[in-house]
């Protein structure tokens, strides 16, 4: 050997990973046909990486649904990934909606890519709606915008609108805010504004919120939702009976509620049964007012559905020193006999009801008929 000679070079590491969607748009043409999302990583670094795949489906039925898959992508090497799930009545029935899939590295979760999927539905009984055109409030949107508006000589209103959330290592992060000041006013108008963390098959929400139960609860609040095994569902609550949230009258001067449902088959909107119980004061008729009730959905077959509801309430006035009970039933159903389709609603309320149709009978039945080009109902 006449020389040697030995050089270290040091390789700095790379770690680029690409995230692609493989089948963007998604064009879905039947209500039961399932959503498959394809994704492709590659890695053009110089190391293997371990990483996951986190797919968000905005479903209005069961919440946000998060489906994952970890793997392990090679050095200059590429892997597809798909994710399938079926959506529920309530989701189909959307024109469209968004899918978010978000690419982390393990194990710290550090994320280096997302994407986003439009899904439009084309069947028949649906529109078209281009994506540009959603409403930026909704949880696929992370936008935010300001305004201002002048009306007559004197009013100015500035206005702040916006949402947007973001991947946690341990669940998803969700936030929209209304703020609105007029020149003319105090304090600020802050509603529908709220703060929604995902862990899991839980779901915390506070700041404003809203519940269309038998007794209708808005305002400021806290709420949290748990999804058992086998689909069982526990929702839980609590509301200061004031839209605004930075309302500078004391807390539960407007009034107060509390509510809790428990909903056995959540995901299923075909077949599930619910209850809830809700306890609601009014400070201005000093009443206080308790309701306990029961809804079933049950779908026989694709054509015969229907739905039943029987709630009872109790109410108690502390100036007039009295009790009074409520009572209320309503059942309708939909089906179809040959080219007849039917249809019908019954509702029955004591003579004192507090909530919404108070006293009163109601039976409605409607029979349609499709010809070419004319459509006879009764």
């Amino acid at each position: 050997m006449i020389a040697e000679r030995i050089k270290e070079h040091i390789i700095e590491i790379n770690n680029d990973l690409s995230l692609s969607v493989l089948n963007a748009p998604i064009y879905r043409s039947s209500s039961q046909e399932p959503i498959s999302v394809r994704v492709r990583i590659s890695n053009s670094g110089n190391i293997s990486q371990d990483i996951t795949l986190v797919c968000k489906i905005p479903d209005p039925e069961n919440g946000n649904q998060f489906l994952e898959q970890q793997a392990l992508i090679n050095v200059k090497k590429d892997s597809t990934f798909t994710f399938t799930y079926q959506p529920s009545k309530g989701l189909s029935r959307l024109s469209n909606f968004s899918i978010n899939v978000s690419g982390f590295r393990n194990p710290d979760k550090e994320i280096f890519n997302s994407a986003t999927v439009f899904v439009q539905n084309i069947s028949s009984v649906q529109k078209y709606q281009d994506p540009q055109f959603n409403n930026f409030t909704e949880e696929t949107k992370n936008q935010i915008t300001a305004s201002y508006r002048k009306v007559g000589d004197n009013i100015d209103m500035y206005q702040l609108i916006g949402s947007g959330g973001f991947n946690l290592p341990s669940g998803f992060l969700y936030m929209r805010g209304n703020i609105a000041f007029l020149n003319s006013q105090q304090q600020p108008l802050v509603t529908n504004t709220n703060i929604v963390l995902q862990q899991g098959k839980d779901q915390y929400t506070i700041g404003s919120v809203n519940k269309l139960l038998e007794m209708t609860l808005v305002g400021r609040g806290v709420e949290y939702s748990h999804t058992f095994e086998k689909n069982k569902k526990l929702e839980v609550g609590f509301i200061d009976q004031n839209f605004n949230l930075v309302e500078k009258n004391s807390f539960l001067k407007n009034g107060y509620g509390f509510f809790t449902k428990g909903t056995l088959n959540a995901n299923n909107s075909s077949r599930n049964i619910s209850a809830a119980y809700i306890y609601r004061y009014d400070p201005f008729e000093k009443s206080k007012h308790n309701i306990l009730g029961t809804e079933t959905n049950y779908a026989f077959d694709e054509v015969w559905s229907m739905n039943a509801k029987v709630n009872a309430g109790l109410s108690s006035y502390e100036t007039q020193d009295i009790t009074k009970p409520s009572f209320s039933a309503e059942s309708n159903y939909i089906g179809a006999i040959k080219d007849y389709n039917l249809n019908g609603n019954y509702f029955f309320s004591s003579g004192y009801y507090h909530w919404n149709r108070r006293g009163s009978i109601q039976l409605q039945q409607n029979i349609s008929k499709n010809y070419e080009k004319l459509q006879l109902f009764r």
